[in-house]
């Protein structure tokens, strides 16, 4: 399912400068996971703490964005007046909606994502001194492809979700980019790995404390639900990462409205024995992808 890509080697690029480090997450709107840079920024002050700035995805899209097009001295500058002084200790967390599927052109009727290795090379001759870590969020195609569709998504010669392979795709990059390793999870578990993207994110140590790391169960659980577990959770701080995920499991179970937690999937054509074909698939490759060199899944 997931061979082995050929690695290659890249060019120096331009150089903005800076002894810092970088987390930029590669995405597109239908990853489940667009909040990333947000609960950041809400809690910049903690973060900051750490020396852990997130600036405004808005400020600096459009420039990389441009840079990727015509990878030029002046654009690569163009890029550093809208970010952050990257000084030694600093570390960024950036987020870029369009890298994956610029123009929503995520399926160009035979591949899923194409030219994403070619975009992210040119990520690293933005930033080739840095260091440089990519963060992905998977999603089971199917979901994926039906929000799409709900969200009204122009897909051209009927998406096939079975011919997406995250461990393909990340093989890709990695065979593109080799020193640059990339941090995943499926958006599917995020209310039980939260803590530990957002610690990804901001290269926090696995000890560290973090706020916000209850942000997604706010969908799901109402406020009372919310606070008790906020506060069920705090009087045991010693609690494994797996014992915390029980804790939100058990409190979903007993206090999440069932219709809150069902994704209702609208393909053309698909049945149950689909999904769970889809379903099965997408584990094993979600298994192959955590066995990659330089990849660090975060599990549930």
């Amino acid at each position: 399912m997931c061979s082995k890509a050929r690695v290659k080697t890249r060019d120096k690029g331009q150089n903005l400068g800076g002894q810092g480090s970088i987390s930029y997450q590669i995405g597109h709107p239908f990853d489940g996971c667009r909040d990333l840079p947000w609960a950041l920024r809400r809690d910049a002050d903690d973060y900051g703490s750490h020396n852990v700035k997130t600036p405004r995805p808005a400020a600096y899209r459009a420039a990389i964005a441009e840079f990727i097009k015509s990878p030029q001295t002046a654009n690569a500058e163009e890029v550093a007046k809208r970010l952050p002084a990257l000084d030694e200790g600093t570390h960024l967390v950036l987020s870029d909606i369009d890298l994956m599927e610029p123009g929503l052109r995520m399926w160009d009727g035979h591949t899923w994502f194409p030219g994403l290795g070619r975009r992210a090379a040119q990520i690293r001759a933005l930033f080739p001194d840095v260091q440089l870590r990519f963060l992905l969020s998977l999603r089971s195609p199917d979901r994926l492809l039906s929000d799409a569709l709900t969200r009204g998504a122009k897909l051209p010669d009927d998406p096939d979700p079975f011919a997406l392979s995250w461990c393909d795709l990340v093989n890709e990059l990695r065979a593109e980019l080799p020193d640059v390793p990339i941090t995943t999870w499926c958006a599917e578990e995020l209310p039980f790995v939260w803590e530990r993207v957002l610690r990804a994110a901001a290269a926090l140590p696995p000890d560290a404390d973090v706020t916000g790391k209850l942000t997604p169960l706010e969908s799901v659980l109402d406020p009372e639900a919310m606070a008790r577990l906020d506060s069920y959770l705090q009087d045991r701080p010693d609690f494994s990462d797996e014992m915390r995920a029980r804790v939100i499991s058990l409190f979903l179970d007993k206090f999440a409205a069932p219709e809150k937690l069902e994704e209702e999937l609208v393909i053309p054509g698909w049945d149950d024995q689909k999904h769970q074909d889809m379903e099965a698939r997408y584990a094993a490759d979600v298994e192959a992808l955590a066995a990659l060199e330089g990849v660090d899944h975060i599990a549930a």
